[in-house]
């Protein structure tokens, strides 16, 4: 399941400054596995506002600091797209490895 659905299932309203609890937390960590280095206190301040600015504004969102609908489809779209380049490339390398194993094979 993906973040956000998780997120959407458990929070049905938007994420903004002020709000605390797990989902807060699930926030502030996906945040800093994307780069930001957020202490995951549960507590949505002034920095976990700040990391959503940026992170609505390198995407071209709304920028509000506010964690909605807009902000968790992109995030959903993000993810799904992530997976799908990684697993082409697993593709790509076992494929690689593949061919490069018949050759040396074919070689002895």
């Amino acid at each position: 399941m993906a973040f956000w659905q998780k997120v959407n299932e458990k929070v049905q309203e938007v994420l903004k400054r002020g709000d605390s609890g797990d989902q807060v937390k699930d926030l502030q960590t996906k945040l800093n596995q994307n780069g930001a280095n957020l202490e995951v206190d549960g507590v949505f301040g002034p920095q976990t506002e700040a990391e959503v600015k940026k992170l609505q504004q390198n995407n071209g969102l709304t920028v509000d600091g506010k964690v909605g609908p807009e902000t968790r489809g992109f995030w959903d779209k993000a993810i799904s797209a992530g997976k799908e380049a990684l697993a082409e490339s697993t593709r790509a390398l076992y494929s690689v490895v593949s061919s490069s194993s018949e050759t040396t094979m074919s070689l002895f």
